[in-house]
């Protein structure tokens, strides 16, 4: 009676053991086929393996990779990073198979699926003049490997009560700290200051911009066409 009554409760795990596995869902149709690893409520979380036209081994979350892990393409590319919500999200590295040329490396960070660039924060402003009421700073469409640079004040060029004109402001000096410049150009002027722009940038790149008795300390890790507006409240 005792191994008819073992065997009974063998056979009833085995079988919860095997319903388990088939009620713990991967929700990316690619990666629906088998899985081994973790399980809450029915869905993959934790760590796990998942195999469906892709495959997929790392963290899971209601279902669906989110964390650490490795993804691996049914055409052999293959992505090793953070995931949330089965999207590739936060940093992470792609390596794109090109058939007989050597593989394509891309290291970065993603969001939402998408690759961001090779930074988390591509620029960082160190220091501004309490005087520095704008700072603005973005990637643009342009001349590669340059920093377009408009400075203006709010009363440059507004004519005072005595007649006379307020002066426009002007980059005084540029100290670099870190990465080179070619030479610096004119582009324009405006009504209450300057656009110039630096060629040949080496990047990083990390610069006070002196502007009279005001300054702004930046820094800018990727390489590219960059734009930065400075506007003085003075």
């Amino acid at each position: 009676m005792k191994k008819t009554i073992t065997l009974f409760t063998f056979a009833g795990i085995l079988a919860s053991g095997s319903l388990y596995a088939q009620e713990c869902q991967v929700l990316l149709p690619e990666l629906s086929g088998t899985y081994e690893g973790d399980c809450k409520k029915g869905k993959a979380e934790g760590k796990g393996t998942a195999k469906g036209t892709d495959e997929y081994t790392g963290e899971f979350k209601a279902g669906y990779p989110d964390g650490k892990g490795v993804y691996v393409w049914k055409n052999g590319d293959v992505f090793d990073g953070m995931w949330a919500k089965g999207k590739r999200e936060g940093e992470g590295k792609m390596i794109i198979k090109r058939g007989d040329q050597a593989d394509s490396v891309v290291t970065g960070f993603w969001k939402k699926d998408k690759f961001a660039g090779k930074f988390l924060k591509p620029f960082t402003v160190h220091y501004r003049s309490n005087h520095v009421s704008r700072l603005d700073v973005r990637k643009i469409k342009g001349e590669r490997n340059s920093i377009q640079i408009e400075v203006a004040s709010t009363s440059g060029g507004v004519a005072k009560l005595n007649g006379t004109v307020s002066p426009k402001v002007e980059i005084t000096e540029i100290l670099l700290s870190e990465g080179t410049y070619g030479q610096i150009q004119h582009v324009s002027n405006t009504t209450k200051g300057s656009v110039k722009k630096l060629v040949e940038v080496r990047f990083p790149f990390r610069a006070k911009f002196r502007l009279g008795n005001q300054e702004v300390d930046l820094e800018i890790k990727e390489e590219g066409s960059w734009s930065t507006i400075i506007e003085l409240n003075e």
